[in-house]
């Protein structure tokens, strides 16, 4: 009898192991695809604003009614952003326009030039790229897309929340270990 609950445990085990592995081969191939998928996304936004931005001031716009063309957030969910920023005198971070406030960029806050942690830092020294390791503003992890514009020494910033993203691969990881559990 001893024998037979042998046999049954190894069996389970053992089909247990290649169901949870395939799981975790499943979560890692859907949040590489979110990651791609997000940065597709924030790039093509990023693109668009900048184009907008350029048009804008081409046209006689102001710095001061910048965030009036920000306005439209499609695309960017629940908690992605827009942010145009540019360095005062001392070499801080001055936003000049943020999607998401509906308030003027001159009563948004200052960031201390030594945030380095942050997006917005990173397209003020021009480095036009992806970001998935960074915080915004608010202390967020953020996934970030940067552009430097160069006529105005302006930097450009589309962010969102990774958890926001991320959050139905958090479903999708609870789904893989209740049925790996059952099975």
């Amino acid at each position: 009898m001893k024998l037979k609950y042998k046999l049954t445990a190894n069996l389970v085990a053992s089909s247990i192991i290649p169901m949870i592995f395939l799981g975790m081969i499943a979560y890692s191939n859907a949040e590489f695809a979110a990651r791609e998928r997000i940065f597709v996304d924030l790039n093509a936004i990023a693109d668009r604003y900048t184009d907008r931005i350029d048009n804008y001031l081409e046209k006689g716009g102001s710095e001061q009614s910048l965030w009036s063309i920000l306005r439209d957030n499609t695309g960017l969910r629940e908690t992605g952003e827009v942010l145009v920023v540019k360095r005062d005198r001392e070499g801080n971070i001055r936003f000049l326009a943020a999607s998401r406030s509906d308030e003027p960029a001159s009563t948004l806050e200052v960031i201390s030039r030594n945030r380095t942690e942050l997006p917005i830092h990173h397209a003020l020294q021009q480095e036009e790229k992806n970001f998935a390791n960074l915080v915004d503003y608010r202390g967020i992890p953020v996934f970030s897309v940067t552009r430097y514009i160069e006529d105005y020494d302006w930097g450009l910033s589309v962010q969102i929340d990774q958890d926001e993203v991320m959050s139905s691969l958090y479903t999708l990881k609870v789904t893989l270990v209740v049925m790996g559990t059952i099975v």
